[in-house]
C-alpha cells in the first residue's frame, strides 16, 4: 500500500475535476433556472452547508472504506446513471460543435477507449494524471471566460437575491447533490499519506471547487439573458464565442475543445475506477481484471439509450430532492463508533 499512496495535491485536483466537471457541460444553465440573478447567494450558501458536512466529518474516526453491500449497491447504481449520462453528453456535445459529420458512435468510442484506459491506470496513475493535466485545464478555461470579461453584463446579477431569500436557502440544500462524487473521498483515506494530508486535500477540494464554479456560473449569467442562451452549446464554450481578438486570433472555441476533452477523459476513467473500487471492497474482491470491464459495458449500454437524457434531464428536479441526502448522509456508514479524532 506504501508505494499507492497519494498526496494532498493529486487528492485535491483528482476531486476538484470530478465536482466542477459538471459545470463545462449544462449545470451553470440549470443553476442559473433554480435561482435566477440570486444564484451567487445560494452558491455561497450551498458551500457553506457543504463545509459544515466536510467539518462534521474531518473529525470523525472514518476508518472503514466500504458502504456496505447494500449502501455501495446503492451508490454504484447511481454513479453508473451519472457517468452514463455525462458519457453521452460529452458526446453530443463534442458532434455539435465540432465532429459534426462523425457518428455518435464514433465520438463515444473515443471517450470510451480513454474511459477504460484510465481506469486500468490504477489510482496512482489517475492522481498522476490529474495532477499534471487538471490545473492545467482550469486554467485554460478561466483565462478564455476572463478574455470574455469585456462582454459580461453584471447588472444581470441583480437583484442579488433572485427569487427570493426561501427559495435560496432551499434549492441550496438540494443542490448539495452538486457533490455528489465527494461521497467517495472519504473511501480513499487509505490511500492518503496521513490524516492531515487527507483533511487539507478536503479543505482544499472545496475552496478549489466553489472558486471555479463561482466564476463559471456567474459568468455566465452575466453573459446571456435567460432567452438569448443556445441550449444545445455547453455554458463555458457560449461565454468563449464572444471573445474577440482580431482576424487572426478567433480560433478560441479549440482551446476549449482540447481542455473539454481531457476533463472528460479524465473524469471517465477515475470514476469507472472508484465505481470497482466500491464494488471491491464492498464484496472483498481481489484484482479488478475481473469486475472492471463489466462495470465497463454497463456503463456503455446505459448511455446508448437514446432517451436517456431526456429522462433524467426531465427529472432532475424531482431527483435533486433525494440526492442531496448522499453527500450528506452516507459517510455515515464509514464512521467507526468511537472517540472524535484529537
Amino acid at each position: 500500500m506504501t508505494c499507492n499512496k497519494i498526496g494532498t495535491l493529486e487528492l485535491t485536483f483528482l476531486f476538484v475535476n470530478l465536482i466542477c466537471n459538471k459545470f463545462f457541460l449544462f449545470a451553470p444553465e440549470y443553476f442559473r433556472a433554480t435561482a435566477g440573478s440570486g444564484t451567487g447567494i445560494m452558491i455561497c450558501l450551498m458551500f457553506l452547508l457543504m463545509f459544515a458536512v466536510w467539518s462534521f466529518y474531518k473529525r470523525r474516526n472514518i476508518t472503514k472504506t466500504s458502504f456496505g453491500k447494500m449502501g455501495s449497491i446503492f451508490l454504484i447504481a447511481v454513479f453508473i446513471f451519472s457517468v452514463a449520462l455525462t458519457l453521452r453528453q460529452y458526446t453530443e456535445t463534442v458532434k455539435v460543435i465540432s465532429l459534426t459529420q462523425a457518428s455518435l458512435y464514433f465520438i463515444e468510442g473515443i471517450f470510451i477507449i480513454a474511459m477504460i484506459t484510465g481506469a486500468y491506470s490504477g489510482i496512482k496513475g489517475i492522481c498522476k494524471a490529474h495532477i499534471f493535466y487538471a490545473p492545467l485545464i482550469f486554467a485554460v478555461m478561466l483565462i478564455l471566460i476572463v478574455s470574455a470579461s469585456g462582454k459580461l453584463d453584471f447588472y444581470m446579477l441583480t437583484p442579488v437575491f433572485g427569487n427570493g431569500i426561501q427559495s435560496i436557502a432551499t434549492n441550496a440544500l438540494f443542490l448539495l447533490s452538486t457533490f455528489l462524487e465527494f461521497t467517495l473521498f472519504f473511501t480513499l483515506k487509505p490511500f492518503s499519506k496521513d490524516e492531515k494530508s487527507f483533511i487539507r486535500a478536503g479543505n482544499l477540494t472545496l475552496l478549489i471547487s466553489f472558486a471555479v464554479i463561482m466564476i463559471i456560473t456567474l459568468c455566465y449569467i452575466a453573459s446571456f439573458s435567460e432567452n438569448a442562451s443556445v441550449e444545445k452549446y455547453p455554458p463555458v464554450f457560449q461565454i468563449i464565442r464572444l471573445i474577440n481578438s482580431g482576424a487572426y486570433f478567433q480560433r478560441f472555441d479549440s482551446l476549449f475543445l482540447i481542455a473539454f476533452s481531457l476533463s472528460a477523459y479524465l473524469y471517465l476513467g477515475a470514476m469507472l475506477f472508484l465505481i470497482w473500487h466500491l464494488f471491491k471492497n464492498a464484496f472483498e474482491i481481489e484484482g479488478k481484471n475481473a469486475v472492471l470491464m463489466p462495470f465497463a459495458f454497463i456503463i456503455i449500454s446505459t448511455s446508448f439509450i437514446n432517451a436517456l437524457s431526456d429522462v433524467i434531464t426531465a427529472s432532475i428536479k424531482h431527483v435533486d430532492v433525494f440526492l442531496w441526502a448522499i453527500p450528506v448522509l452516507m459517510p455515515l456508514l464509514l464512521i467507526k463508533k468511537g472517540n472524535k479524532i484529537q
